[in-house]
């Protein structure tokens, strides 16, 4: 049986946290391809806000138009919308980059937030935000 020499391990070690790993975004760090749509997400006074069991989500994009999801077809013209969604429930599609999540339950949630097109398919911007009520 032949084993993988530690030059095959470090490449394979260095591409699964280039590619992988950025699927679950740092807080406040642009994500999405350089040239193409991104999205920076962070939580507004998360602990202040936590005691009073709400998540407020606040988000900037560039390299894209934010519109109605509903009013504009997909014509690959750079536009998308928001899409947020807490512990892998529904998708939220507000017209509006700040989004509060209130009556939380105590414990770790989880707060998704993505760029979609007009057809709601992922533009490959996406973060991933936690926050412990207690």
């Amino acid at each position: 049986m032949r084993t993988l020499g530690w030059h095959r391990l470090a490449v394979t070690v260095f591409f699964f946290c280039l590619f992988v790993l950025p699927a679950t975004a740092q807080e406040d760090s642009w994500q999405g391809s350089e040239k193409g749509p991104q999205l920076k997400a962070h939580l507004v006074d998360k602990e202040k806000n936590a005691a009073r069991r709400i998540a407020v989500v606040d988000v900037d994009v560039r390299n894209v138009t934010l519109t109605d999801p509903i009013s504009y077809p997909d014509s690959g013209s750079g536009m998308g919308h928001l899409q947020y969604r807490v512990d892998s429930g529904p998708y939220i599609l507000p017209m509006a980059n700040q989004l509060a999540f209130e009556g939380l339950t105590p414990g770790k949630h989880n707060i998704e937030v993505s760029l979609a097109d007009g057809s709601f398919r992922p533009m490959g911007a996406q973060a991933e935000l936690e926050i412990v009520i207690p």
